[in-house]
């Protein structure tokens, strides 16, 4: 994995949010297309399962790669798993990850039928914003369980600063 990716992904995990630009009343088409491309991610350790979200960066013949927050896929020693349909999951590997980002790629041998998510571009103090995942307490305080893209939660807030990082990029905050 190259570092100028893994950098620029940092953005969005260090926050554990997903940020999607969108203007207008409501939630726009495009946050609910791109909340196809956003992954449940279960990793089994000898404490039981980490739930957490993922979202498709690339996917080709090679494999589907997904990035995720390192804190959802470390200590998996029973696997990590990626829900790719109603009663289907697959198990992925880890490509990279960093615990001081808070970031990782996992892979699927085999590319999946989601698009990889389009990432903000030209964002600015005062945009609107969407948090498009999988929190982890919304499937054991609910009836039932979450675990397909059109199932996600989808929150909106604003980027109220941002701020330059050495060796890293911009870091968003959002209210």
């Amino acid at each position: 994995m190259k570092k100028p990716l893994v950098l620029s992904l940092v953005v969005l995990l260090c926050l554990c949010i997903f940020c999607i630009t969108a203007y207008g009343a409501g939630v726009p088409q495009k946050v609910l297309d791109s909340s196809l491309s956003v992954v449940y991610i279960e990793a089994k350790t000898a404490d039981g399962v980490i739930s957490g979200s993922g979202f498709v960066i690339r996917n080709d013949a090679s494999g589907t790669y997904i990035a995720t927050n390192n804190h959802v896929i470390e200590g998996n020693s029973n696997g990590i798993f990626v829900w790719t349909g109603e009663n289907e999951k697959r198990s992925a590997t880890v490509v990279a990850a960093s615990e001081q980002y808070d970031l990782a790629v996992i892979k699927l041998s085999e590319p999946i039928v989601l698009l990889p998510l389009e990432l903000m571009a030209d964002v600015k103090q005062g945009d609107e914003v969407y948090a498009v995942g999988f929190p982890a307490a919304a499937n054991y305080l609910s009836s039932s369980e979450a675990h397909l893209g059109s199932e996600v939660t989808i929150t909106n807030g604003i980027i109220s600063s941002i701020r330059s990082m050495k060796n890293v990029g911009d870091l968003f905050q959002i209210l």
